[in-house]
Formats: structure tokens, C-alpha cells, sequence
């Protein structure tokens, strides 16, 4: 298995179905590398179904209106790709209780249920950018840093995937993975 994965501005015109586009991308952002990750594209290449997907996240101000709500990832992602185990219940477990707590106004239980478990999220929200950028840098120095690092792993962790790309300036909150 192999991932490139790389910042992106966003993409106007991105169709998720559409693999032609989405092997032309992964082409056009590692087109100047060689070796194993050029032989890696390639394979991408002639993959009959190759996988491409957008990782983003979006922040917005409140996670309810009146009487519909977000709850669990939908509202409050804390990795890069779904809640741990350990986030699967909080969310619910909370609402129900500011449910109970103020059974006669819906709108002030959802409020009261988003400031409490707004107050745990937030900040593994900022370790999972963190980890983000550990992951994929966004400068010069940021990759050769994180590439030394992959190299002094052993060779199943540091080898051929110490290789990224940036495709342009670093956006607030959106990135592709192919």
C-alpha cells in the first residue's frame, strides 16, 4: 500500500468519481520526483480503482439551530480521520445530559451541551493540526526536518513515504490524500 499525501489549495472542478482526474493530480504533484515514487505513481497510474480522497476540516461557530443539532464527529472531528474510541459516547452522553437538565427548552440544553463538550474538543482540535503538520509540512524546512526523522525510523516506517509536496500556499484547513 502506498499514500501521497500533500497540501492543497482547494481543487475548483475536483469530481470525487472521476479516477481520470484524480491520477492526473496525483501525476502533476510528484511529476519531478524519481525513483521508488516515481514507480509509485506509476502503479497509481494503472490502479483499475484508485482511492482519492480529501482530508478537511471545517470549524464553524455553533453546532446547533433550534432543534437540529450535530453530535459526534459531524460536530467535533478529533483526528485526522474519525474519534478514537474513546470520543464515540461523550458527545451523546453529554447532550443527554443538558437534555435532562433543561427538558423544557431545546435550544438552551443544545447550547449548554455544545460549551461543555466544546471545552474538551478544542483543544485535541489543535493537537490533531499539530499532527497534521508533523505529518505533511508546509515549508522547506518542515519537510527535511520531518524526512531525517522518517529516515532514522526503521525502514518499514522511513523509507519511500518521506517524500511530500506542497502544491501551493498552505490553506487554513484543507488538504488532499491520494
Amino acid at each position: 500500500m502506498a499514500a501521497f499525501i500533500f497540501w492543497s489549495p482547494r481543487i475548483p472542478g475536483l469530481d470525487p468519481h472521476d479516477s481520470a482526474q484524480h491520477r492526473r493530480i496525483v501525476a502533476d504533484v510528484y511529476q519531478q520526483d524519481d525513483g521508488v515514487v516515481a514507480d509509485l505513481v506509476a502503479a497509481f497510474q494503472d490502479a483499475p480503482r484508485p482511492w482519492f480522497d480529501a482530508v478537511s476540516e471545517v470549524r464553524i461557530d455553533r453546532w446547533s439551530d433550534r432543534r437540529v443539532a450535530l453530535l459526534g464527529d459531524a460536530a467535533s472531528c478529533v483526528s485526522l480521520f474519525g474519534a478514537a474510541r474513546a470520543w464515540r459516547w461523550p458527545a451523546p452522553t453529554r447532550s443527554r445530559g443538558a437534555l435532562s437538565e433543561l427538558p423544557g427548552d431545546l435550544a438552551a440544553a443544545l447550547r449548554r451541551y455544545e460549551a461543555r463538550h466544546r471545552r474538551r474538543v478544542i483543544p485535541r482540535q489543535r493537537s490533531v493540526g499539530l499532527g497534521a503538520h508533523l505529518l505533511v509540512p508546509t515549508t522547506r524546512a518542515g519537510l527535511a526536518a520531518r524526512n531525517l526523522l522518517l529516515r532514522a525510523l526503521p525502514q518499514t516506517f522511513g523509507g519511500v513515504w518521506a517524500s511530500s509536496r506542497r502544491t501551493g500556499p498552505r490553506p487554513d484547513v484543507h488538504s488532499r490524500t491520494a
